[in-house]
């Protein structure tokens, strides 16, 4: 929600949809699911992705995008000349301490300019804050959790009282990763929680189910306007040989079910 990735915001959705009715009918998968969830991972399929995206570009048609992918499934001569680079080590050992001493400076300048510019940095926009340090004009998706809310952390004050703090210390209170800040006996009071950002997230995940059900409610019209039989029978009448198909194919897919569950428990 933070990032507007519309893409990827529903996925998780579409996940828990599905196990929610592979639950409500005791689906065999959803035994599969509950013994062997670390094994569901999508980190292969986006990485290999990724390779497939860095050796392809846009003009590239479809077919040579599967052409390219085939070669790197293959991990063949070619695949090895186009995308192995071979370097050497570009650094001596003098010139590292020379790098980490650099590297300090400039660290200590860049706080340096972060304490001056303390209080400075202003929201120019609905969705645009203005750093004085960096000098640059930063999108509200690139803060915190805590700058999407109904109220944006405060700058030394306590988001729950209002208070300003006395000093500047852990002793006194807390600053979350959200970003906002609470005295610790306010924090106790809002049961050591933030619910600006509880409530941020509970809009947002009301948002997405209703978009979602909205998405997968879209073409419904089409089969409420079919009658029981026209569903299953898709208008003939004469279905005993449909029937038959259709049992052969639940038994091929029953079968490759339980040999994919069994590979799984293996893995």
């Amino acid at each position: 929600m933070r990032w507007g990735r519309k893409n990827y915001d529903k996925i998780t959705l579409a996940f828990l949809s599905d196990y929610f009715y592979w639950k409500d009918y005791n689906h065999p998968f959803i035994g599969a699911i509950q013994s062997h969830l670390v094994n569901f991972n999508d980190y292969y399929v986006e990485n290999w992705h990724s390779k497939i995206r860095r050796s392809t570009s846009p003009q590239h048609s479809s077919e040579a995008i599967i052409s390219q992918a085939f070669v790197l499934e293959s991990h063949d001569q070619t695949f090895f000349n186009a995308f192995r680079k071979f370097k050497k080590y570009p650094y001596k050992e003098s010139t590292i301490d020379y790098l980490k001493y650099k590297t300090a400076l400039f660290l200590i300048n860049h706080f340096n300019q972060i304490f001056k510019n303390l209080g400075k940095s202003r929201k120019i926009r609905k969705n645009e804050y203005q750093f004085e340090t960096l000098n640059q004009k930063v999108k509200l998706k690139c803060l915190p959790a805590g700058y999407h809310t109904s109220k944006p952390p405060s700058n030394n004050i306590c988001d729950y009282c209002n208070h300003k703090f006395k000093n500047q210390d852990e002793e006194e209170g807390v600053m979350l990763i959200c970003g906002h800040t609470f005295h610790h006996r306010c924090f106790a009071e809002k049961d050591n929680r933030c619910n600006y950002c509880l409530e941020f997230y509970k809009k947002s995940i009301i948002s997405n189910v209703n978009s979602y059900k909205k998405r997968l409610e879209k073409n419904d019209n089409v089969s409420n306007n079919l009658s029981d039989d026209e569903i299953l029978s898709d208008g003939n009448d004469d279905c005993g040989d449909d029937a038959d198909e259709y049992e052969v194919v639940e038994e091929q897919i029953s079968i490759e079910f339980n040999n994919a569950l069994e590979s799984i428990k293996n893995w």
